[in-house]
């Protein structure tokens, strides 16, 4: 299940009413016929973007880009941002993080030029959701406490309260569930005395994924029976559909085929109603769960590849590499501007002479500042590079055992079928093993590996020619410090396969007695 989070500035009930939506962009363009091009002309091309982000997006982009070159062209910062904002968050609903950012970015720079604190700290939120959906879990974590500093001297209630609740998604997504937990309570409790219906169901669904992942089910099942009867008061598609699906889950875990088989149906209904990607995407992998369980593999595959290939389409990974380029101009862009505004002010102080001494001073800094970017950048890569190595791991590891569930529940189904059918059981099992884990797979890992440890195959083919494809892929897992057992179940092969695939290996590289395989390839490769 993905966690729920809320952006705040432009938080957006979608409930597929579209008779209402086309009488509210029908609405606006009339008013635009009306109006002279000013302020308020601005706000209704803003208005209108927004109301075409579902229904057109293009069109969304388009109206937005209208309203900021009008508003720029009038002298209106502030519209200009607006419709900064507005394309940034459609962006944000294409699943363009790298373009939801650079707009965002131009909403701060404007924010910042005429110093209004609020459109700076609604800018930090931004930014911070957009790095939690990327995975980037310390620039979140800066970007919310920037924005959580500005709303706590501004004493808005409803911000503070918002971004208790997505610093908590962060902490939970960490598997911080103490932080995460303490954080929803303060977020709910405000909601309460805000009445913030919304935020209540949202902090009550991702509370019950905590219990859930404690094991503590009635507890997670109590707290999503509250977030639905809050959730039928908003007549919000998107979130009763998450709920629904939610529910199913808890319904495999019971064993209760019907009530699983559904829940999530009707999940997945309503999230195709709302075209919601990410309640899409949640609502394939509970049809799956519910599908293995009454035991209709086919079906079950096809929901399990639905849900794996959207997955693979938002992680982003090139949008990741990016947003780290971005970050790092625009900091230093940030500073170089600060730096000759500094010596400006410098310049007309002093006489004529000192400034041949400013200005190398100034190439001095800007190097410094070019140089500690540098490593920042590299650092933010290399980190971002091993998350990617470590989910394809992961996405191995849960391949591997899923093929291994199937293999034991095909002999099983073999004791209680006729005779004639065994055939077919067969052919049908072979596909699913032939898709699960395939050398597309393999690749993708072996190219991730390489990202984070560059020439290590090359190294060791260098030395060794005759080394096989299967004995590079072990020293692999050997380098990344993978257990036997989860080298076994990657591989599909028992421990003691394992082992002895790594004494040949050892054999094969010449390892002297007094010298382990794992220390030799570490030394080999470093």
């Amino acid at each position: 299940m993905k966690h729920l989070s809320l952006s705040i500035v432009l938080f957006v009930f979608y409930n597929g009413m579209a008779t209402a939506q086309t009488h509210a962009i029908d609405s606006l363009i009339h008013v635009l016929k009306e109006i002279p091009k000013d302020s308020n002309y601005v706000h209704a091309l803003v208005d209108l973007s927004l109301e075409y982000q579902y229904t057109n997006r293009g069109e969304a982009l388009l109206t937005a880009d209208q309203a900021q070159r009008l508003a720029k062209d009038i002298g209106y910062s502030k519209g200009e941002a607006m419709a900064y904002n507005s394309e940034a968050w459609t962006y944000v609903l294409m699943n363009d993080p790298v373009k939801a950012i650079e707009h965002y970015l131009y909403c701060l720079r404007i924010y910042e030029g005429i110093d209004d604190q609020d459109g700076v700290a609604c800018s930090y939120s931004n930014i911070g959701g957009v790095y939690m959906d990327v995975n980037n879990f310390p620039m979140a974590h800066e970007y919310y406490g920037k924005a959580l500093a500005i709303w706590h001297k501004l004493g808005c209630k409803g911000c503070v309260m918002n971004t208790w609740f997505n610093i908590g998604l962060i902490c939970q997504k960490q598997e911080d569930y103490t932080r995460a937990q303490r954080l929803y309570e303060r977020s709910l409790s405000m909601a309460e005395n805000l009445k913030d219906t919304a935020l209540m169901v949202y902090t009550l669904l991702n509370t019950s994924e905590i219990y859930q992942a404690q094991k503590d089910y009635a507890r997670a099942f109590t707290l999503r029976q509250r977030a639905f009867v809050f959730a039928e008061a908003t007549h919000n598609d998107e979130i009763i559909s998450e709920i629904y699906g939610s529910m199913s889950e808890l319904y495999v875990i019971k064993q209760d085929v019907k009530q699983a088989l559904y829940l999530a149906g009707r999940g997945l209904e309503l999230s195709q109603r709302t075209q919601s990607t990410i309640y899409i995407m949640n609502n394939y992998n509970r049809m799956a769960q519910a599908l293995y369980l009454a035991r209709d593999y086919k079906k079950a595959f096809y929901y399990q590849s639905l849900y794996n290939t959207m997955r693979d389409s938002l992680n982003h990974a090139e949008g990741g590499q990016k947003l780290v380029q971005l970050e790092a101009a625009y900091q230093l862009e940030k500073k170089q501007a600060r730096l000759t505004t500094a010596t400006q002010q410098y310049e007309h102080q002093r006489f004529r002479r000192n400034v041949v001494v400013i200005a190398i001073v100034g190439i001095l800094i800007i190097g410094l500042l070019l140089y500690s970017q540098r490593l920042a950048s590299v650092s933010r890569q290399l980190e971002f590079n091993t998350q990617q190595l470590n989910l394809q791991v992961q996405n191995l590891k849960e391949k591997s055992e899923l093929l291994e569930r199937i293999t034991q529940d095909a002999e099983e189904l073999k004791k209680t079928i006729p005779l004639q059918n065994e055939a077919k059981l067969a052919e049908v099992h072979t596909i699913l093993l032939s898709n699960i884990i395939t050398e597309d797979h393999w690749d993708r890992f072996k190219k991730s590996f390489e990202e984070v440890y560059p020439g290590f195959f090359g190294r060791i083919r260098y030395f060794y020619p005759d080394i096989t494809a299967s004995e590079l892929r072990l020293a692999a897992f050997i380098r990344l410090g993978i257990t036997l057992q989860d080298a076994a179940t990657i591989l599909g092969i028992s421990t003691d396969s394992i082992k002895k695939s790594r004494y040949r290996l050892k054999k094969k590289l010449n390892i002297p007695d007094g010298e382990g395989l794992d220390e030799f390839i570490l030394r080999l490769t470093t």
